[in-house]
């Protein structure tokens, strides 16, 4: 699969908007300050910067090396005027521009003291010299970055005082005069500067800290006459303490109701429906801004831009002007929006030169972006983003700013070219194995079956592709390193995603959101594409959006659309899933290069798909984020902001009354057997991607969870449980599969094999003491492929295909070895069991020996388990009450059955369908999409539905009422035999 979205490519033809002067033309004491250090933002917005392309090449980004000198007296900004709201600066500051050093950019407030400057006014005046580099200033920014705002100002109060007598104040303290406002003074607001939860003594006398030394009892009496005599004091202390608690409430947060995410601005609960636009040139920023003001209207105010970051400290300048000019710009268009800067880290024009080592480099010797092992660039940018945040969050404009998504290639390896052998990788694979191996060098020499194997000469094994391979599994040690090299590839992407998060969070003081695209566990079709440690990005606190786009397998307007995200499992840590919705209309343009992305045929076709991926959003408790990808005017359609208005009144409706959801089955996709499969397309794509179509087909409500989210409390009761490849089960997750999911009647049910690996190993005695059913593998070279024997079970009766799965030789593949057993199919060569089922008393355990189940089998399943199915027909079903998407594949009926009496709403056409319902037939077209509310009258009026009378509905529409069961009338003749 190509590289997905690369969405920065500036159109031919068209001069890009607002660029800087080049760094030859620039003037001569300009350009010395620069080379000196990063420009400090000034509070007259400098010139806008010159956007890049996301992916540009070195030698394209050769002239902009050097940063952009920041507007001078008597420049003129290339920017529009600031808005109304939005405060820039004093006219006395704009005319004497202060330039200042890189330390001072990553300080917290400038030309504000802070108690931190007195400890470094050497490193101030070494980066204000002629000769200070810009890595001395860099060194010095790496202390910088280990504090928070907080933290410095805590350090600073902390510090030790002279021991000789404590430290009285005699007279009480003076209140400060009031600070000029940012439109008097040019300086930041005390809002953005103070500590959020700390008053200092100068501020209110009565609260000062005392010393560690002991008090005299004299220093006592004066500290306790003068509490007395300055009430006036007490009063501004406590409305003090009132403002820094209402600022705290202040700010954007995701918060959690009913077990659901949710984002909170200003205490507000706000619906997570995004406009995404792409700005490279002044046409595509034109068509932008209308889209904003379209999407304003329809009340979306969310707005989500690129802002490219430069990995180099000196340069972070260009990005936080342009992400002022940003901000500026949707100010204008729509005064209630907010914005989330989706931060793309760029390497420097210089950086494979100047490290060659860090960048990544495949088996034929080519090399591609910097590897994601490399400490030295992610080091760098953790420094690039901690001043990107700083310098944006104590300017004015950050009350609009919602948050930053951290995107780096949606954190995934260009997996098509193979494992990365850079040094950088090798010597990070060999510090993991240290960890992984506890510096054991007999464990890691028993694990790859080597007992030459050093952690000093230990390597990344040799990439294979698509090299037809004896077995589908890494089963013997000799497969170890594979694993290893596997998980340590994934592990390496979370860890970086989560450190750059946490500085994210911390230099913004928790005041905002972080996003990330990852975690496409279900939709990559390798095992080394990186994003299978889903589970620790989830673990982490400092995140809180996950995002991801509808799946490019199957977004045609007649397939399902898939997630490649398990959202339930993204909700089950607290975390928003964000559904990227990048739809090619049927008036895109054919030079983009994202030939991956299928276009829709028309307008119809184009106004449907988008529905079916809006309603999926909806039924997932997800958000949407729609997506204008190359600035074409994608969305420049009333008539997509109209339906957007729709679902964001709903969903606001939805947001106050939901409930937690509990699906009746959990579907379960384990990351870590994964690392496990060595033949991809034999294994990985039957198993995972493509039980996606079927599930969706299926007609039942499901959630899909990571095999590990077993272990949490909250893990929601569901009558079946699919495992999709159990193929490792550590001994955690057994545990708690004996505690929590055997019991109750429940129904397990697991596909392929069962436990043959846990965290030390390969387990002989795992599928019977996991799933109670003994299993062993078929004879070397046999195929898979099964036919039905026993049509009267639950699981069988109902199949219209007697055979299950495709024939085709596997190695291994597993059979039923339990006499106890109850066996419902058989492999068609071998005559083996292949499909079984064994009631354990309080439970039920199922085996299916093929790599994927049918339509049928699936459904047949769902019944024995006492789940019900929605659908009968092949058509896609999405069920979360009180909401049920369908989506046709074709032209006629979809038949529906309810599991009890509903009052149905068709929000599409804004329509009553039936009353006291049991069952309903939807006539539709082709690629159709419908969405309709299920329940009884006080739900639908509780979430906004106009649910009118009923006879006055049923008359308008020229249809009869319908009056239910009918009655038999007494006085019949039975009646009157009966009577004589």
């Amino acid at each position: 699969m190509p590289s997905r979205r690369r969405r920065s490519t500036p159109e031919k033809g068209e001069p890009l908007a607002a660029s800087p002067e080049p760094a030859g033309q620039m003037p001569e004491s300009d350009a010395v300050s620069q080379e000196e250090t990063p420009q400090e933002l000034s509070p007259e917005l400098s010139p806008a910067p010159k956007r890049r392309t996301r992916r540009r090449s070195a030698k394209a980004a050769g002239a902009e090396s050097e940063p952009a000198a920041v507007a001078s007296e008597g420049s003129t900004a290339s920017i529009e005027p600031t808005p109304a709201g939005l405060s820039a600066g004093s006219e006395a500051e704009a005319e004497q521009p202060v330039q200042r050093s890189g330390e001072e950019q990553a300080a917290v407030v400038p030309e504000t003291e802070v108690p931190t400057r007195k400890r470094r006014r050497s490193t101030r005046r070494r980066a204000k010299s002629a000769e200070a580099s810009a890595e001395e200033v860099r060194a010095e920014l790496l202390e910088v970055v280990e504090q928070t705002p907080v933290e410095t100002a805590q350090t600073a109060e902390e510090a030790p005082v002279p021991s000789v007598e404590p430290v009285v104040e005699e007279t009480p303290a003076e209140e400060p005069p009031a600070p000029k406002s940012l439109v008097e003074a040019g300086e930041p607001s005390p809002e953005a500067t103070a500590p959020a939860e700390e008053v200092t003594g100068a501020e209110t006398p009565t609260q000062v800290t005392p010393p560690p030394a002991r008090r005299s009892r004299r220093a006592q009496r004066t500290a306790r006459a003068e509490t007395e005599e300055t009430p006036q004091a007490e009063a501004a202390a406590e409305d003090k303490g009132t403002e820094l608690r209402r600022r705290k409430r202040e700010g954007v947060r995701l918060g959690i109701r009913q077990g659901h995410p949710e984002i909170i601005i200003d205490g507000e609960p706000v619906v997570p429906l995004f406009f995404f636009g792409n700005i490279d040139s002044a046409a595509s920023e034109r068509r932008v801004c209308e889209q904003i003001r379209q999407a304003a209207s329809a009340g979306v105010h969310l707005h989500a831009l690129l802002l490219e970051l430069p990995v180099s400290v000196p340069m972070v300048s260009y990005s936080v002007n342009e992400a002022l000019r940003l901000l500026h710009l949707v100010h204008q268009h729509d005064p209630q929006g907010y914005v989330m800067f989706r931060v793309v880290f760029t390497p420097p024009p210089d950086w494979q030169k100047l490290y060659p080592e860090a960048m990544t480099t495949y088996a034929d010797g080519s090399t591609g972006e910097p590897s994601f092992a490399s400490d030295r660039y992610w080091q760098e940018a953790e420094a690039a983003v901690t001043l990107l945040v700083r310098q944006l969050e104590v300017t004015e404009e950050s009350r609009y700013i919602l948050g930053y998504h951290l995107d780096c290639r949606e954190w995934f390896y260009e997996y098509q070219r193979g494992y990365d052998y850079s040094p950088a990788a090798q010597e990070a694979f060999r510090q993991w194995l240290r960890g992984r191996y506890k510096n054991d060098i007999v464990k890691l020499r028993a694990a790859w079956h080597d007992g030459s194997v050093t952690f000093t000469s230990a390597s990344i094994p040799t990439y294979r592709g698509d090299a037809v391979l004896a077995t589908v599994l890494y089963e013997t040690r000799k497969g170890q390193r594979y694993v290893d090299y596997l998980c340590f590839a994934s592990e390496t992407i979370a860890r970086r995603i989560v450190t750059l998060s946490r500085t994210v969070k911390k230099n913004c003081d928790d005041r905002r959101l972080v996003a990330v695209s990852y975690g496409y566990v279900l939709d990559f079709p390798v095992p080394h594409s990186g994003h299978l440690a889903l589970s620790e990005v989830l673990s982490a606190q400092s995140i809180d959006l996950i995002c991801a786009p509808v799946s490019y397998r199957d977004r045609c307007s007649t397939q399902p659309g898939s997630i490649p995200v398990p959202v339930a499992s993204v909700r089950l840590h607290g975390k928003l899933f964000i559904l990227e919705d990048d739809t090619k209309p049927h008036t895109a343009q054919g030079n983009t290069p994202d030939d991956y992305n299928p276009r829709c045929s028309d307008a119809e076709a184009t106004r449907q798909v988008r529905l079916r991926n809006a309603t999926t959003a909806l039924v997932h408790h997800a958000g949407v984020s729609w997506m204008d990808l190359w600035g074409e005017g994608w969305l420049n359609d009333s008539e997509v902001w109209q339906q957007a208005a729709k679902l964001s009144t709903l969903y606001l409706a939805h947001i106050r009354q939901r409930l937690p959801e509990t699906p009746e089955v959990a579907v379960i996709v384990d990351e870590r057997s994964l690392t496990r499969i060595q033949s991809p397309k034999a294994l990985l794509e039957p198993l995972i991607i493509g039980q996606q179509e079927v599930l969706a087909r299926a007609g039942i409500h499901y959630g899909i969870y990571l095999q590990s989210d077993l272990v949490r409390k909250a893990f929601p009761e569901a009558k079946m449980y699919l495992f999709l490849d159990p193929i490792e089960i550590d001994s955690e997750v057994r545990e708690a599969i004996r505690e929590r999911l055997q019991r109750d009647g429940k129904t397990l049910v697991w596909l392929y094999a069962v436990a043959l690996f846990d965290e030390n190993g390969y387990t002989p005695d795992g599928p019977r003491d996991v799933a109670g059913i003994a299993i062993k593998a078929q004879p070397w070279n046999s195929e898979t492929g099964s036919i039905i024997s026993n049509d009267r079970h639950p699981i069988s009766e109902r199949l219209r295909n007697k055979q299950v799965g495709v024939r085709e030789g596997v190695n291994p593949s597993f059979y039923v070895l339990d006499e106890k057993a109850m066996v419902l199919g058989e492999y068609i060569q071998t005559g083996l069991p292949s499909i079984a089922v064994k009631d354990m008393g309080s439970w039920r355990s199922v085996f299916i020996g093929e790599r994927q189940l049918s339509v049928d089998l699936l459904r047949g399943l769902c019944r024995f388990a006492g789940v019900h199915v929605w659908s009968q027909s092949s058509d896609v079903v999405r069920v979360a009450p009180p909401f049920l998407a369908v989506h046709s594949v074709g032209d006629g009926v979809v038949y529906l059955q309810f599991p009890q009496k509903q009052m149905v709403y068709d929000l599409t056409e804004k329509r009553l369908l039936a009353e006291d319902a049991v069952n309903l037939r939807l006539n539709m077209r082709t690629g159709q999409s419908g969405l309709y509310v299920i329940g009884g009258y006080e739900q639908l009026q509780m979430l906004g539905v106009p649910v009118p009378d009923r006879a006055v509905e049923f008359a308008a529409q020229g249809q009869p009422v319908a009056a239910g069961k009918k009655r038999r009338r007494r006085g019949g003749r039975k009646h009157r035999k009966k009577k004589e």
